[in-house]
C-alpha cells in the first residue's frame, strides 16, 4: 500500500535528519541541498523535582491560557507525579508529556519550535514562581535559497525563483548544518495535477485557446446584431415601397 501511495503522490528520499515534507505544483523533481542554520528543538522543563516530592506541593504547567495542576502528595515518587501530571496535562488540553529521567521527572513539549512553548510552576501554593521553556524553530536554506522555519518544517515559499520553491522537508531534532540533499519526484497524480495546473493556468495553452475562441465568438456575435440591424433597415424600406405601390395601385384602379 506505502509503494502504490508513493506511486500516485509527491515523495522524496530522506537522509541526514531530512525527510520529505510537501511540494507543490510549481515544484521540478530534482535533488536539493539542505542546510540547517538553527536546529529545532522542542521545549523542555529539564531535570525537576530530583527525588519526587518530599513534603507534597501542588504543580502547575501553564500554556497560554489553559493551566493544569496536580498535587503530588508528601512523599510522591517521580513515578507518581508523571502518571498524574500526564493526566493532569491531557483533561486540560495541554500537548506536554512528563516522563521519569533519573531520579526525577522531565516535561517535554510535544510540538516543534515556538508553537511548543510552555510555563511550569513547581509550587502554585507556595514560593514557587512561573518560569517559560521555549524550543527553537528551524532556520536554513534549501537550494541555497532562504527558507521558512516552523517547529521542524522548512520551507521554500512558491514565490521563490528556485526550481525547488514550494518543497517543505522536516528536520530531525537537533540537526544542523549541511543535511540532505533532498531528492523530491512527484508520482502520477502529482505530475497530472502539475499538467493541469500549467495548461489551464495563465498563459496555458487551453487557456489560450480558450480565450481565442471567446474573442471569435464575440466577433460572430457582433456581426450577426449588425446584419440584424442592416436587416431591419431593409425591411422597413421595403414596406414603404411597398405602401407607395398599393398607392399608385389603387389610384389608378379609381
Amino acid at each position: 500500500p506505502a509503494a502504490v501511495d508513493r506511486f500516485f503522490n509527491r515523495g522524496g528520499s530522506s537522509t541526514n535528519g531530512v525527510g520529505f515534507g510537501a511540494a507543490t505544483d510549481k515544484t521540478v523533481a530534482g535533488s536539493y541541498s539542505v542546510n540547517v542554520t538553527t536546529a529545532p528543538t522542542r521545549a523542555t522543563s529539564g531535570d525537576i523535582l530530583m527525588g519526587g516530592s518530599v513534603a507534597g506541593q501542588r504543580i502547575g504547567v501553564r500554556v497560554g491560557s489553559l493551566t493544569a495542576t496536580y498535587d503530588a502528595a508528601p512523599g510522591a515518587t517521580a513515578a507518581d507525579i508523571v502518571s498524574g501530571l500526564n493526566d493532569a496535562m491531557a483533561d486540560a488540553g495541554i500537548k506536554v508529556n512528563a516522563e521519569v529521567t533519573g531520579g526525577g521527572l522531565r516535561l517535554t513539549a510535544v510540538d516543534y519550535g515556538g508553537a511548543g512553548s510552555f510555563e511550569t510552576n513547581l509550587d502554585l501554593t507556595g514560593a514557587g514562581t512561573w518560569s517559560t521553556n521555549a524550543g527553537t524553530d528551524v532556520a536554513g536554506t534549501i537550494d541555497g535559497k532562504s527558507a521558512v522555519g516552523v517547529g521542524q518544517r522548512l520551507r521554500l515559499l512558491d514565490s521563490d525563483t528556485s526550481p525547488a520553491r514550494g518543497l517543505e522537508v522536516n528536520v530531525d531534532e537537533g540537526r544542523s548544518g549541511a543535511l540532505g540533499p533532498m531528492t523530491y519526484a512527484p508520482g502520477i497524480a502529482a505530475r497530472l495535477s502539475s499538467l493541469v495546473a500549467t495548461v489551464t493556468g495563465e498563459g496555458g495553452a487551453l487557456t489560450s485557446s480558450a480565450r481565442t475562441y471567446e474573442a471569435r465568438s464575440t466577433a460572430f456575435n457582433e456581426q450577426i446584431t449588425r446584419y440584424e440591424d442592416r436587416l431591419a433597415l431593409k425591411e422597413a424600406s421595403y414596406r414603404r415601397q411597398w405602401t407607395q405601390v398599393q398607392s399608385l395601385l389603387n389610384s389608378m384602379q379609381t
